[in-house]
């Protein structure tokens, strides 16, 4: 039986509770789960789309569209690519068009993998990528990063590759979602190197959070050109340049050779995009590379406030039992270490909010005690640590940042009124 997504799980449970809350005139849970933009739509994207529904040609453009894309939306992508990765000869057979990052995935890991293969990826990682190669039948091998700070060991992915012959592509996620994590260009040559040794392995590079980065940010393509040959880098535009995530916009970049398998792997189950999110695609990639002021006054905007509200938890965290392993320099999510939890008893004055879900108190055992208790006692919704690979005990919790900066400042106060009901080192932050 297919498996729902753990982050989905808690993001419909929570909009399930809200939806009673509504009802009966209570605050509704803060939703700091999925990356989901709080700011208002990128205007290219509504302009792009108003002037494509309003043309008088537009009745007659509702056909199906070619699997890859249209030409419009592929000659975009293809100027994007080239202004990406100068080092390499991009054309418009090296790009499709995908029904979102995960459309994208799917298809690059359908093509890579058969069962009983395996992929192998830096631990923490991105959920869908497990649920989505367990479906297929293979195993991903994962390398836990969590004692260096969440930076990658390429030492323990070059043992992994030796002991694990059934692995056939690795899964390189830069910027790292959850971690916020930015691979350093010394880190990419090493991995480079590796990969250089081990010809067989097909790298899938999911560069969902590139324009989100706050810091340099290198590519493997910009290291290794050479590995080209070898490489799936997916893309969103709907997070960091639309800020639409449900307009499904993705796009692949790949050798011919690759990308002939990624069509014919999305010809097979959903066939093409939406043509309107190939129209409001085509306008945000144009406003982008022509830098439209308009595009570049959003996109600026939106960087500072997710940095902001990164920033603002940082700094409220920096001391006290729960801890920030490593600031992010990407994206717009934070990873909070809330192992001072574990093991700390929940009394009856806490649960007396919400007896039906608490019936007794209890002992925290793991991030989903920690998930639920705050959803249920304290308003706020984040994902658990483990959701992403991290052991359950440890006690990580993800908090997305993508949201109003009132609701940042009210998920500080909830954690120091837990850390203070919870009596953990004397409760309160400074």
């Amino acid at each position: 039986m297919t498996q729902l997504s753990p982050i989905r799980q808690i993001f419909n449970e929570m909009n399930l509770i809200n939806d009673s809350r509504v009802i009966d005139k209570k605050p509704c849970i803060i939703d700091l789960t999925l990356g989901q933009p709080h700011l208002p739509v990128n205007p290219v994207l509504i302009e792009g789309l108003n002037d494509f529904l309003s043309s008088p040609k537009c009745s007659l453009q509702f056909g199906y569209s070619p699997g890859p894309g249209r030409l419009q939306t592929r000659k975009a992508i293809t100027d994007l690519m080239s202004y990406y990765y100068p080092a390499i000869n991009c054309n418009i057979i090296n790009v499709m068009c995908t029904n979102g990052a995960n459309q994208g995935l799917w298809n690059a890991f359908k093509s890579t993998l058969k069962p009983d293969d395996s992929a192998v990826v830096f631990s923490p990682y991105f959920s869908q990528y497990s649920l989505q190669i367990r479906e297929m039948g293979a195993k991903l091998i994962t390398i836990d990063t969590l004692k260096n700070n969440f930076r990658p060991n390429i030492i323990s992915l070059e043992k992994s590759l030796l002991t694990n012959p059934e692995i056939k592509c690795l899964i390189l996620n830069n910027p790292v979602n959850p971690s916020g994590v930015v691979w350093l260009e010394e880190e990419l040559l090493k991995l480079a190197d590796c990969l250089r040794k081990h010809k067989h392995i097909i790298i899938i590079q999911d560069e969902v959070y590139r324009d989100l980065s706050y810091s340099k940010f290198y590519s493997l393509l910009d290291i290794a050109p050479d590995l080209f040959h070898r490489i799936i880098t997916i893309f969103s535009c709907a997070k960091a340049l639309a800020g639409a995530p449900d307009l499904r916009a993705g796009m692949i970049f790949a050798h011919e050779n690759l990308i002939n398998k990624l069509i014919h792997q999305q010809m097979a189950v959903t066939a093409e995009v939406s043509l309107l999110s190939q129209v409001a695609l085509t306008s945000i990639l144009n406003a982008k590379l022509s830098g439209e002021i308009e595009h570049m006054i959003w996109e600026n905007i939106s960087k500072s406030a997710y940095k902001k509200n990164i920033d603002t938890i940082c700094n409220a965290f920096s001391t006290g039992p729960i801890i920030i392993q490593n600031k992010p320099d990407a994206g717009f999510f934070v990873l909070l270490n809330c192992g001072a939890l574990i093991n700390k008893v929940v009394s009856d004055n806490i649960l007396k909010k919400n007896n039906d879900f608490f019936p007794a108190s209890y002992i925290i055992k793991t991030d989903m005690d920690i998930i639920n208790l705050l959803m249920n006692c304290y308003d706020i919704a984040c994902l658990p640590g483990s959701a992403f690979g991290i052991d359950s005990s440890y006690g990580f919790i993800r908090v997305s940042c993508a949201t109003q900066i009132n609701n940042i400042w009210f998920f500080i106060k909830q954690m120091n009124r837990l850390i203070f009901d919870l009596n953990v080192n004397g409760g309160y932050y400074a």
